[in-house]
């Protein structure tokens, strides 16, 4: 922490937890979880968690509020993707109002969340996107982002020098694949754009088996494009992908040869690898140390915990990926309170875990994988039948 913390690395803001606190920076972008000693000496007012019992040692971390929240501030967008989590049209769709937008960014920041992704439908289709991520910022939170690169022009690029990050959509080539030839000729246009302005970016891929084999190649095209980073998403059942899931995602080979393909081609290329709290499974197949995974601050699957999602309509749901649950102002004027009682089935995995998972070294840290694939499977509080290690399971109880 001493080190991560020297020179003119500040923290951007504090929050104290019941084992310490949580520290954001922006430069470099880290998240970082300390004890309570380390708190104090950074300065963090005496706090009455501190005074409650420390969670035990091993076992899964509490935190008073989200630390991310997924804003669709619109349903619009022109691209028409396949695999559209949202169900996004180029007609028919709102964007979120401004009052309605102000409070809720409000209630978010009172509650202590530190990052803020806004996306869509096309976030850059939304008039006032600007105005919403620098009133984000006023409010203590970093803005991140996530376009299809629609939108982007010479002119405009750097203005989003104001988001911490912005990612472009651009997932591995392959068969039929979810984008159009187009959406991926504007998708690199818009980085080079973003980069040439001295925007921080990177790329957002979502991986189904037909783009399985096109992940090397994304990872040189990201290299010469000086992308720094790609995020690795996997496909799930949501909006428009629904319909397409079962036939469009990873085969079980796949789900076991990600983590080792992603490891050899950012080696390769120079290019950072990351993945989505739905590919931890996947991680956790190859048995890493837990150790190491908490030290460097890997979660599985957080919804209404670590994570929510926050609709066009102002309605709330685990992450943005599942269905919404309530309005914001019945949840967030209650928090955490609220959230313990709407979101019960998601966090129950650990305390009533799937028999799947009831023996998994894993579980405090995984939580029973994606609860967007699991609700797919019509349980939400089961256990993700593409974890590796799940599928085995149930292919052994079968046989």
């Amino acid at each position: 922490m001493d080190d991560a913390l020297s020179g003119s690395r500040k923290p951007h803001r504090m929050r104290a937890e019941t084992f310490g606190g949580v520290v954001s920076m922006e430069n470099p972008p880290r998240l970082l979880f300390a004890d309570r000693d380390w708190m104090r000496s950074a300065g963090m007012p005496e706090s009455e968690l501190w005074s409650q019992p420390l969670p035990r040692r091993g076992g899964p971390l509490t935190f008073t509020a989200p630390t991310e929240v997924h804003f669709s501030i619109t349903s619009r967008c022109s691209a028409g993707c396949s695999h559209c989590y949202q169900d996004s049209r180029a007609t028919g769709g709102s964007d979120i109002g401004r009052e309605e937008c102000s409070r809720i960014l409000s209630q978010l920041a009172e509650i202590g969340v530190f990052h803020l992704a806004l996306g869509g439908g096309e976030s850059v289709e939304h008039p006032r996107l600007f105005e919403i991520a620098a009133e984000a910022r006023d409010l203590g939170m970093i803005p991140n982002l996530t376009v299809s690169g629609r939108g982007i022009t010479v002119e405009n690029a750097p203005q989003f020098r104001l988001f911490g990050q912005v990612n472009v959509s651009l997932d591995p080539p392959g068969e039929a694949p979810f984008r159009s030839v187009e959406s991926r000729k504007l998708a690199e246009t818009a980085l080079v754009l973003l980069r040439d302005a001295g925007v921080s970016c990177g790329i957002n891929a979502v991986v189904g088996r037909n783009e399985f084999e096109g992940i090397p190649e994304l990872f040189q095209r990201a290299a010469q494009l000086g992308a720094g980073e790609i995020e690795f998403l996997r496909l799930k059942p949501a909006g428009r992908a629904g319909s397409a899931y079962g036939d469009r995602k990873m085969t079980d080979r796949q789900n076991r040869r990600i983590l080792p393909l992603l490891i050899k081609w950012s080696g390769k290329t120079g290019v950072t690898a990351r993945i989505d709290c739905s590919l931890v499974p996947m991680l956790c197949h190859h048995r890493p140390s837990l150790n190491m995974l908490r030290r460097i601050g890997v979660f599985g699957c957080e919804p209404g915990h670590l994570l929510l999602g926050v609709g066009p309509d102002g309605g709330v749901g685990g992450c943005s990926f599942l269905p919404e649950r309530a309005e914001s102002d019945r949840l967030l004027s209650r928090w955490p309170e609220s959230g313990r009682e709407i979101f019960a089935d998601y966090l129950n995995g650990i305390e009533n875990p799937d028999p799947a998972c009831r023996r998994c070294r894993y579980l405090t840290l995984c939580r029973g994988g994606c609860r967007a694939v699991a609700l797919e499977s019509g349980t939400p509080e089961g256990a993700d039948p593409d974890c590796p290690r799940v599928a085995r399971y149930r292919r052994r109880r079968k046989g």
